[in-house]
């Protein structure tokens, strides 16, 4: 049985059942390649050992979209000596089409100038440095993909809004969704380039992937076009959990609804979720010190004096919304399960 741990344990272990240990899920390689083969619009050229080169060729590109990748040979590990993969580069780039280089574990361990050798000679390509030992989960590398594709692309002067949500669009797409004012990011493969945006002062940018306090809702009520009486409900409702005494949550965003219902003044003993990523960790350790957390999706075992409220049975409903839309269903989904 999956165990609960203090969240002043888990800032000792962030690797808990993360990739780095568990084989079972794929390599942010073959995670980065799905969402550019879905793009449709992006060159990539994969950089790594035999292994590498092979399972990058199981998703066929169409289109014309190029999906390379260059083997490294013995001599080019050990010495670092970069001429064929400068070649490489050189042919990739010939016909200036947009394009990614994605370096994989041993360019990274090895510490082979990859990333300086594009920024050097090949500015125009996006280098995305993947190795799996250094994430938590292989999706934490689509916010370093967005971020390296949109560098330094002009902020826009329109006077519309942008909405960031799950599907992935062309780079031609995104980078004509950025001339917008103003930005709405609803997926997590995004808040890079949101905290990227916001530090350069491009546009105003909203997270509305995450939980926020009431008052920030209430400020951007009509950019985010919620629902009349959406905020007197979830003010409501926040307010009734808030005085039931202590609570434990499993499921989907546990921890983000843990974190949200904690600053209303709930009183939240245990999170139990499953999809255990970067920003679940990050959120995880704004928990107070004392809440359990299991990151494995374990069973809430029932406590005296304790409410449970599992939305695993949700789980569809709460992955299909977004941001505000889905902190009001588990604010309402967990009413019904208090009575």
């Amino acid at each position: 049985m999956p165990d609960f741990v203090p969240v002043k344990a888990l800032k000792k272990e962030p690797l808990r059942a993360s990739c780095a240990i568990d084989c079972a899920q794929h390599c942010p390689m073959d995670i980065l390649l799905e969402e550019l083969h879905e793009m449709g619009d992006v060159d990539v050229l994969v950089v790594g050992v035999g292994e590498c080169a092979y399972y990058s060729r199981k998703m066929p590109f169409s289109g014309g979209q190029r999906n390379w990748a260059y083997q490294l040979e013995d001599r080019e590990i050990i010495f670092g000596e970069l001429s064929g993969l400068d070649a490489a580069l050189a042919r990739l780039t010939a016909d200036n089409r947009a394009a990614v280089c994605v370096s994989t574990c041993v360019p990274s361990i090895m510490h082979l100038a990859v990333p300086e050798l594009i920024a050097r000679k090949y500015p125009s390509v996006a280098c995305v440095e993947a190795p799996s030992f250094q994430g938590i989960s292989p999706t934490d590398s689509l916010e370093t993909l967005y971020c390296a594709l949109l560098a330094g692309a002009p902020a826009g002067q329109d006077a519309g809004v942008a909405v960031w949500d799950e599907a992935p669009a062309g780079l031609a797409a995104l980078r004509a969704r950025l001339r917008a004012g103003v930005h709405i990011v609803r997926s997590r493969r995004f808040l890079g380039l949101l905290r990227e945006r916001e530090r350069a002062g491009a546009g105003v940018w909203l997270d509305d992937y995450s939980f926020h306090p009431l008052d920030w809702y209430a400020r951007h009520v009509e950019t985010l076009r919620l629902p009349g009486g959406a905020l007197e409900a979830m003010d409501a409702l926040t307010r009734a959990l808030a005085a039931r005494g202590p609570l434990a949550l499993r499921g989907p965003f546990a921890y983000e609804f843990a974190l949200y219902l904690c600053r209303a003044g709930a009183q939240v003993r245990r999170v139990s979720f499953g999809d255990f990523h970067r920003y679940a960790y990050e959120r995880c350790l704004k928990l107070p010190e004392g809440i359990l957390v299991c990151p494995e999706n374990g069973v809430l075992e029932a406590v005296p004096g304790e409410t449970a409220l599992d939305f695993t049975p949700d789980s569809e409903e709460i992955a299909r919304l977004r941001g505000s839309g889905r902190l009001l269903f588990l604010l309402r989904r967990a009413e019904e399960i208090c009575h």
